[in-house]
């Protein structure tokens, strides 16, 4: 099995900012374009590199560019402790949100199936005193493959009260002030 090398996201960030081009961040890097697409991903999901930061470069003629179309606008914000979240449609179906932003979840635990649509419902604990709210949301992927045999899987906020979007910004707020 083949070791994956490890970059300095500090250096490829400095390459970055410096103006070097996608060949030249390829070759000084051993990247491929879609490597650099990943590294690129991998550095706006960290908040270490700003979107913005990505389109605004000049590509070299005949350049062999990583593809920055698909990378999230919004950035996630990654959740430290255990926020408890269910489907609606049954209760017992329980999981952990693991990152949020106001159009997204990431989470942990629910049973579900990419393209599902499901209300979650989140409720507040002693730790966190917000909610309790629920949401639509559609499922967009699904992981099966962790090593503890959690599933996770990422929704796609497709509708909201607007007390429940209020609800929603706190716990986002909460979880930055946090980071």
């Amino acid at each position: 099995m083949e070791t994956k090398r490890k970059i300095k996201a500090k250096d490829i960030v400095n390459n970055i900012r410096s103006g070097m081009s996608d060949s030249q961040l390829m070759n000084k890097h051993g990247l491929s374009s879609k490597g650099l697409q990943s590294i690129f991903k991998k550095l706006v999901d960290a908040k270490a590199i700003k979107v913005q930061e990505l389109f605004n470069r000049k590509p070299d003629v005949g350049d062999d560019t990583a593809d920055v179309a698909n990378i999230r606008f919004v950035p996630r914000d990654c959740v430290d402790v255990p926020l408890p979240i269910c489907d609606a449609a049954d209760p017992k179906n329980m999981g952990t949100i693991v990152d949020v932003t106001e159009q997204g979840l990431g989470i942990r635990g629910i049973r579900t199936e990419t393209g599902e649509t499901k209300t979650l419902v989140f409720f507040s604990d002693r730790l966190f005193p917000v909610g309790p709210f629920a949401l639509e949301a559609q499922c967009r992927w699904v992981k099966n493959g962790r090593s503890d045999g959690q599933i996770e899987s990422g929704f796609e906020i497709t509708n909201i009260s607007e007390a429940g979007s209020q609800q929603l910004k706190k716990i986002i707020q909460w979880v930055a002030l946090r980071d």
